[in-house]
């Protein structure tokens, strides 16, 4: 790493430590403006107006990249024959969907009202359930679920606390022996840009992973932005 980015690392640090931290609920009052600004962008960021085409395409792309295209995942799922699965903030269904080709009952699950509307209407068939949530708990009961996933979310949860009280709700979700990948940000932003989120070392989130639970099967870091966690359930956390 070079003089320049260490530098910027301490600058960025410096400034979030006399900015308060974002709650939750401001959080979530946040995300519900944006999906009602563009709801598109702030959930696929590489286009500012792309067309519902590209943006079904992007999600679909995705989907193969970390989810089908994982053979250590697949290779698991297949031998828990998993049929139901959970998406932590699904937005307006972008890579909801394709789960669909492969899962019997997909729940989607999103802070913002707006872009559970929108889901709500572009995937309208019985397979998919989609239902709010408080960015906290989740509504599901207790070992209920096959698999859940998380992409482009946790990276913009505003504190450890929110991200670890996250990890736990999964854990209980998740039947025993079922899987969650998640990606966590690996680089520290400024508070109060719209894309603020709370950055993990590779060790970080081990310790949030073991700390909630879960088996590690897998963490690597994509870039300096996506770090990817593949987590086992085995028990029951007594922690």
């Amino acid at each position: 790493m070079n003089i320049r980015c260490l530098a910027k690392r301490f600058l960025i640090k410096s400034r979030n430590i006399f900015l308060p931290t974002e709650t939750i609920g401001e959080s979530k009052n946040k995300w519900s403006d944006l999906a009602r600004k563009n709801a598109k962008y702030f959930i696929w960021s590489e286009k500012e107006n792309s067309t519902d085409e590209e943006f079904r395409l992007s999600g679909e792309a995705d989907y193969g990249r970390y989810v089908k295209n994982d053979r250590l995942l697949q290779d698991n799922l297949a031998r828990t024959n998993a049929k139901t699965v959970l998406e932590i903030s699904c937005g307006i269904g972008r890579m909801t969907e394709f789960f669909g080709n492969d899962f019997e009952k997909i729940y989607g699950i999103d802070i913002a009202s707006g872009m559970i509307e929108m889901a709500k209407n572009r995937l309208s068939d019985s397979k998919f359930e989609f239902v709010e949530g408080n960015g906290v708990s989740l509504p599901f009961e207790s070992d209920s679920v096959d698999f859940i996933f998380s992409f482009a979310v946790f990276q913009h949860m505003p504190s450890r606390e929110v991200v670890g009280d996250n990890f736990k709700e999964v854990f209980r979700v998740l039947k025993p022996g079922r899987l969650f990948k998640v990606q966590l940000r690996g680089n520290e932003v400024k508070k109060g840009d719209w894309y603020y989120g709370i950055g993990f070392t590779q060790g970080g989130a081990a310790i949030l992973a073991y700390t909630a639970g879960f088996k590690v099967l897998n963490i690597y870091s994509e870039t300096e932005k996506y770090l990817w966690l593949l987590l086992k359930k085995e028990g029951h956390n007594t922690l």
